[in-house]
């Protein structure tokens, strides 16, 4: 249920499976729904900021399909809360819909371009690496809110979440390294 690692992406989730080991508990929190719509809004941003990057990479074939097998990654994240939203009641389809639409509406470059940081090896890399990190650490904490509610699904799509962006992590943080060493 948990997944396998092939390369450096996981495999997708079974969302079937975690359905049938936890059950979708109804009516969860208000205070609950919020922080996962808000999850949801800052994954479903995945193609301003990749997009900064991969305007970047571009030259570089290898780099190039990195990015977009991540991007893939994390728009898999926005997706899966999205149907723990809809499993769960709160939303139905058209509500997806219309929040990824509303999200998508609203263009968002979220590296400041200051002297050095509008260059890959600094802006993106420094921005991509605190995101993952900050993410894990949310995902954590949702995980935790979604236990102490009995949402037990939610809890278990948060804790193989938290896990593949505390890979993207240390993936980008030897990426920031490595950029300090050779370009200093």
């Amino acid at each position: 249920v948990e997944g396998t690692k092939t390369g450096t992406l996981a495999t997708p989730m079974d969302l079937d499976g975690i359905w049938k080991l936890y059950p979708v508990t109804y009516a969860p929190s208000g205070n609950l729904v919020a922080v996962v719509e808000l999850f949801l809004s800052v994954e479903a941003m995945i193609p301003d900021y990749s997009g900064v990057i991969a305007g970047c990479v571009r030259h570089d074939v290898g780099r190039t399909y990195f990015n977009m097998r991540w991007t893939g990654e994390e728009a898999v994240h926005a997706w899966l809360l999205s149907e723990w939203l809809i499993a769960s009641g709160v939303w139905d389809s058209r509500t997806s819909r219309q929040h990824f639409a509303k999200c998508l509406d609203v263009e968002w470059n979220p590296i400041p371009h200051y002297p050095r940081h509008g260059e890959l090896l600094y802006g993106p890399t420094s921005y991509v690496t605190l995101q993952e990190k900050r993410t894990a650490i949310g995902y954590e904490g949702l995980e935790a809110m979604a236990k102490a509610e009995g949402q037990l699904a939610l809890a278990a799509i948060c804790r193989r979440l938290k896990m593949e962006e505390a890979r993207h992590y240390g993936f980008y943080l030897q990426v920031a390294q490595l950029t300090q060493e050779f370009f200093p």
